[in-house]
């Protein structure tokens, strides 16, 4: 091993590794320095790897980790000391509440190769706190409960949309909260438990222009595109607005949401009414100030966004702004007052709808001219993208281009920034969706200029973004679920059973190809779905229709294809054929209620139906991997709410799935 291989090896970079092609991959001396270098390591050339690793393993040698997790409350230390130092060794823990607790001299203590391992407590307190030993050794402890929460009804089911594919016959454009809570209420009305769509967060929706839900411009502020604005107080006190308001027409003309267009009639209305709250002095103008005061994030991010407006995307401001020093004279007010006043009205509106319905999804990463990569620059790796190697699918790899977590300033930062992001959802939500879960063990860096084939794996602090995310979710009462798709370890399966976030099952990813058993079985740890929202809906993969697009975009040859497409047709009969055997009908016509069927009999605790695949969508909302080639995230839903709220194929399909659920219910009680 060569002195950069053991430098990236001590700052968790994974240089050898096997791609999704089977393929044995040793990143290149170049890609390794990039990742170095993003790590914040002054280092330009190979050579200089020996004597920094020497000053690295130096600087390793503190006493205490900058972390410790104490799962259920049970607290162990490891020092890295002479055990002749332990015997008068006390340790103090200040709790987050601000009382300390002092523990020894005399401490419990074995000896282990890598230093002495003091047993300090068992009954420490659930929390954040902080570990002293002596003057200067400081040491953040996690205190989390060993599982996330997970409600305690019986199974259940729910359904997905998106919400800007969700239509109404009242208005154009995307669905807004309103309408969520009426579809929420209709859901439970025909016996489901939950809601789920996509991440609601802000995005560019001007310039620039990135509307993907999956590169917001922060995890921790909601999109105005989908306030409803009839609801909105201060509309009754806005003639202009009402009027305006009132001359927007209800038929788009396309079956396509054009972004742009709503989003600018939108803010037309909400600066009306942003400026008739301002020109207010009664209680409602009191209460939207003390909203800014007691939201320090959504305060700041309404400052971004003012700035923003004055001198453009952040990149390109001076050094002092860049670096958050924003005066008064960086910031459009105007723009600013605007922000903060849609956050209010989104937190409002949100929050009517309880949080028990809802499952909102927390994505992965933020967009790099965002907020957050703004804002917390210290916890984001500049010069590196998130993405993935290549594999069947994506044979060239894959770059998302937002900007990694630098796993090293995230622990120096005590996870706050994480922590806010979860808390930010699990405020609203009953069930939370982490995306690419497996960021909690490792993700995979691309340099800038590089291809995505010439990538490398760098390894988080799993047991702390599991003790950080555990706690949360059993203190906000959020059940979690990891989207474990896709490349996935036996280390990170583990863990998710371990700590009880809630695995996926999706039906086309577990055909087995065996005629008598065509589908692995669902585990009760297992959300269940037919797709999601990176899958074909059903009814085309039915038919085959992702093999075809596949095969037009030359991701697979043609003969390739052909293959898949007969493969395909076999599964199907085989379905039809096993279907028909537990008493489900498995035709043509009825093979998703039949799928429906096998999974609401599974001991999984929540199906989630795509209502998409309840009239036989063909058409995708996302295609991975396109841009230009296909409208992603724009395509309205088929029907619009009130119709498909009286369509017997989707009432039909859902007391189908209750009547399966309930059963469930009777025999397991």
């Amino acid at each position: 091993m060569t002195p950069l291989d053991e430098m990236a090896a001590a700052y968790g970079l994974v240089t050898q590794f096997e791609n999704g092609l089977n393929e044995s991959v040793t990143a290149s001396p170049e890609t390794t320095l990039a990742a170095l270098r993003s790590l914040g390591v002054a280092i330009d050339s190979a050579d200089q790897a020996e004597s920094l690793l020497a000053a690295h393993r130096n600087g390793e040698r503190d006493v205490l980790p900058p972390v410790v997790v104490a799962w259920d409350g049970e607290l162990s230390l490891l020092l890295r000391l002479d055990p002749r130092r332990t015997e008068h060794l006390a340790v103090t823990v200040t709790l987050e509440t601000g009382d300390a607790r002092t523990y020894g001299p005399g401490l419990p203590e074995r000896q282990t190769e890598a230093g002495i391992l003091l047993d300090i407590t068992r009954d420490l307190p659930l929390g954040y706190h902080r570990l002293h030993i002596g003057g200067d050794e400081e040491a953040l402890v996690l205190s989390a409960p060993r599982r996330a929460y997970w409600p305690s009804e019986a199974p259940g089911y729910g359904v997905f949309l998106p919400l800007y594919a969700l239509r109404s016959r009242e208005h154009a454009g995307p669905g807004h909260f309103g309408d969520l809570g009426r579809l929420l209420s209709w859901t439970r009305e025909q016996g489901g438990r939950v809601v789920g769509t996509l991440p609601l967060l802000a995005s560019f929706l001007d310039e620039p222009f990135a509307p993907s839900p999956y590169t917001p411009v922060t995890r921790r502020a909601w999109n105005e595109l989908y306030l409803d604005l009839g609801a909105i107080p201060e509309l009754g006190r806005c003639p202009e607005a009402q009027k305006l308001l009132a001359s927007f027409d209800t038929d788009t003309g396309t079956d396509h949401l054009d972004y742009r267009r709503e989003a600018a009639r939108k803010r037309r209305v909400l600066e009306l009414l942003a400026r008739t709250l301002q020109e207010d002095q009664g209680p409602r103008r009191d209460d939207f100030e003390a909203f800014r005061r007691q939201h320090e994030s959504i305060e700041s991010y309404a400052l971004f966004r003012g700035a923003a407006r004055r001198h453009g995307i952040w990149h390109t401001w001076p050094e002092a702004l860049k670096s958050g020093a924003l005066g008064d004279e960086d910031i459009d007010r105007t723009e600013a007052h605007y922000h903060a006043y849609a956050q209010w009205i989104a937190h409002e509106q949100i929050a009517r709808l309880g949080p028990d319905g809802l499952y909102l999804d927390l994505p992965l990463g933020v967009h790099p001219d965002g907020f957050d990569a703004w804002q917390e620059r210290e916890v984001f790796c500049q010069g590196m993208s998130v993405g993935a190697p290549p594999d069947g699918f994506f044979v060239r790899g894959q770059d998302w281009g937002f900007p990694p977590l630098d796993p090293v300033a995230l622990r120096r930062s005590g996870y706050r920034y994480w922590i806010e992001s979860l808390r930010f959802h699990m405020r609203f939500s009953g069930l939370l969706r982490i995306d690419h879960v497996m960021a909690f063990e490792r993700l995979y860096w691309v340099p800038h200029g590089a291809n995505a084939r010439e990538g490398l794996y760098v390894r988080y602090p799993i047991d702390e973004l599991f003790a950080v995310a555990c706690l949360e979710s059993s203190r906000a009462g959020c059940g979690l679920v990891g989207e474990d798709l896709g490349t996935v370890t036996d280390t990170m399966r583990s863990r998710l059973d371990a700590h009880g976030l809630q695995r996926m099952y999706v039906l086309p990813f577990e055909v087995t190809g065996d005629a008598e058993q065509p589908l692995r079985p669902v585990e009760p740890n297992r959300v269940a779905s037919l797709g999601t929202h990176d899958t074909v809906p059903f009814a085309a993969w039915q038919n085959a229709d992702d093999v075809r697009l596949a095969r037009d975009l030359e991701l697979i040859e043609a003969d390739h294809a052909e293959r898949e497409i007969r493969g395909r047709q076999e599964t199907v009969r085989m379905l039809e054929e096993f279907f028909k055997t537990l008493g489900l009908q498995g035709d043509d016509h009825e093979l998703v209620t039949a799928c429906l069927g096998f999974l609401g009999r599974s001991d999984s605790p929540l199906v989630l139906v795509n209502l998409e695949d309840l009239w036989g969508e063909r058409r995708s909302q996302n295609v991975p991997g396109t841009t230009t080639e296909h409208a992603n995230w724009t395509r309205h839903a088929a029907f619009d709410f009130e119709s498909f709220s009286r369509d017997p194929r989707v009432l039909q399909a859902l007391r189908a799935l209750d009547r399966e659920r309930r059963s469930d219910r009777k025999e397991s009680s």
